[in-house]
């Protein structure tokens, strides 16, 4: 896709991108449902950049997955956002994302089952 086009670009030219240009190609991203290419940016934003992940740049990844019918993936991202090795906490947006996930690939009880996380964790 033309995201990862912009992506092999930007690294062939050793630019260091900033937030806001990494902000953008994951919110293209998450338009065309290419989880792939959103988590190859969320990782380089981990190790190739001099700013830390935000919920934003999770939201949106995890928001690729729903357009892209991976509600595994979406899940397993909620999970570790959970985590003590996650440096940010999910919030609406994050749950909103993975229950979209899982409805669009028809997986209602993971999705109620979110939901209920989301209520247990106080998040509206």
């Amino acid at each position: 896709t033309s995201v990862i086009s912009l992506c092999k670009w930007i690294r062939k030219l050793r630019l260091r991108p900033d937030q806001e240009c990494c902000n953008t190609v994951l919110s293209a991203c998450s338009k065309v449902g290419d989880h792939e290419a959103a988590f190859n940016v969320l990782t380089d934003i981990k190790t190739k950049t001099d700013f830390d992940t935000t919920i934003h740049h999770y939201n949106l990844a995890i928001y690729s997955c729903a357009t892209s019918g991976e509600a595994t993936t979406a899940y397993e991202l909620l999970k570790f956002l959970k985590t003590k090795e996650s440096n940010v906490r999910p919030d609406s947006v994050t749950y909103s994302s993975v229950i979209i996930a899982c409805c669009k690939t028809k997986e209602f009880s993971k999705a109620v089952e979110v939901l209920e996380n989301m209520k247990d964790a106080q998040i509206q």
